[in-house]
């Protein structure tokens, strides 16, 4: 067994899903001794349709869902046995929709630490694209967002939030669909800040498209359910 405190300090994460089951209450099973193992720093995306279960997998992974039959473990430590909070501060995670808040760009992407200089800020908009829309703006970082992104498109909301898990660094970074809104060049863009700032991360991409598996060494693919999936190694 581990103890939390140790485990605080911890910066390379193997996560294994141990003949997992799981099921909604009601519906069939979506896992059946699922068995996947990742490596520290590894990436790996997970691809298939709607519905299969792979949001289950990574609310699975984040603790949030607990799997009837088999056991998470994080550095051979039974998750169910770890202190979620500890453990979701290992984790940046990236969906689809930013979640931004009203306020300016700069505090939008200081939410991810607060303690940052504005080097370090300024820093981590680089790597994700933001000053190159910000500097047509005359306020710049002090740009303030209104509400629901207003003023900014899906593909700056988006760089915002990826400037946010560069600040961040986290050593486990789960991407859910994160460019299906955008459009393909603002999605290579942002593919290829991933791959080139995150090379010391463990990442986990979920999608039902082929285009965002550029950043990953390996790809799950599923059918139709997680398992009966084929791994292209």
């Amino acid at each position: 067994e581990h103890s939390n405190d140790a485990f605080i300090t911890e910066s390379s994460f193997t996560v294994e899903m141990k003949n997992i089951s799981f099921a909604y209450p009601g519906k069939p099973e979506l896992f059946q001794q699922f068995n996947l193992l990742i490596k520290p720093q590894e990436k790996i995306a997970i691809v298939g349709p709607s519905g299969i279960g792979k949001s289950t997998l990574i609310n699975m992974l984040m603790g949030f869902l607990q799997p009837q039959v088999g056991e998470i473990l994080i550095n051979h430590s039974n998750l169910a046995t770890i202190n979620l909070t500890v453990w979701q501060q290992k984790i940046t995670f990236l969906g689809q929709t930013p979640q931004l808040f009203h306020g300016t760009i700069k505090e939008n992407i200081q939410f991810a630490k607060p303690t940052a200089t504005d080097a370090e800020i300024i820093a981590a908009a680089e790597k994700a694209g933001v000053m190159q829309f910000v500097d047509q703006f005359p306020l710049g970082l002090e740009t303030k967002i209104v509400e629901q992104n207003l003023g900014l498109s899906g593909g700056q909301a988006q760089r915002v939030a990826l400037a946010r898990v560069f600040l961040a660094d986290r050593p486990i970074l789960i991407l859910d669909e994160p460019t299906a809104s955008l459009d393909e060049q603002t999605e290579q863009q942002i593919i290829m800040s991933i791959k080139d700032n995150l090379h010391d991360k463990t990442i986990i991409l979920i999608s039902h498209r082929q285009e965002t598996t550029a950043i990953a060494e390996r790809i799950i693919h599923c059918e139709n359910s997680l398992n009966e999936h084929k791994l292209n190694e």
